[in-house]
């Protein structure tokens, strides 16, 4: 699997791997740290969108949905019963994929912690 056949998949993937790219250690501060970055901001987003975390969205935004409805409220194709069809992004190795595609356009680490 490629990084590109995710994103075919998963658009958002590309938007956060241009996000990455655009980052850059200006040198101004006492010290950079790639991972710092990836971890609050590459994370929690990159979970969503693949790997075992993306079962948990579709299944909250599957109750998100259901509360709707007892306020009234359709949701298109919402369905009854809760079911979901396991894909090429839910795998290890798709976040694998993503985590490396995206983590290795960030900036390396200078001077922080993790040297």
């Amino acid at each position: 699997m490629t990084f590109g056949q995710l994103c075919e998949l998963e658009p958002g993937l590309q938007d956060l791997h241009t996000i990455a790219r655009m980052i850059q250690d200006n040198g101004s501060g006492e010290a950079f740290c790639a991972n710092l970055v990836w971890h609050n901001l590459f994370k929690p987003r990159i979970y969503d969108l693949v790997g075992w975390g993306r079962v948990e969205i579709v299944k909250r935004n599957w109750k998100s949905g259901k509360e709707l409805e007892k306020l009234g409220v359709t949701v298109l194709g919402q369905k009854e019963e809760w079911s979901y069809e396991k894909g090429l992004l839910d795998s290890s190795e798709a976040y694998d994929v993503a985590y490396h595609a995206i983590y290795d356009q960030l900036p390396n680490c200078r001077d922080c912690w993790c040297l």
